[in-house]
């Protein structure tokens, strides 16, 4: 008989069939992994991302912190201590001065109550 009698929805293999004892678990359900073997790993699994990713923090900088961790330059022609002073400095110059326009000014005189 050919294996396209048997339909398209069953497998025709020479391996044997899997008897009901080979399906169950250790804590006796059936499936192929145990709850608390998939808890494990995955707990495990973020501890070590977690392990992982403080470790990476220590290691990895970024330019700004490398720039920000090194020592100052030694001073030399370009720096120099700093100096506290008051600046000042006079300024002359030499000039005519005029008004450009000129505005007459009166003294003020409050008008009287009306009667």
């Amino acid at each position: 008989m050919s294996s396209l009698a048997a339909g398209p929805w069953h497998a025709v293999s020479d391996a044997q069939p899997a008897t009901p004892a080979d399906d169950v678990v250790s804590d006796g359900r059936p499936g192929g992994v145990s709850r608390r073997r998939v808890l494990v790993w995955f707990g495990g699994g973020v501890a070590g991302l977690t392990g992982l990713g403080l470790v990476l923090t220590r290691v990895i900088r970024s330019p700004q912190q490398v720039l920000a961790d090194t020592a100052a330059p030694a001073p030399g022609v370009l720096t120099a201590p700093v100096e506290f002073r008051v600046l000042q400095d006079t300024v002359v110059l030499r000039g005519l001065v005029g008004a450009e326009t000129s505005i007459e000014v009166t003294r003020f005189r409050p008008r009287a109550p009306p009667s």
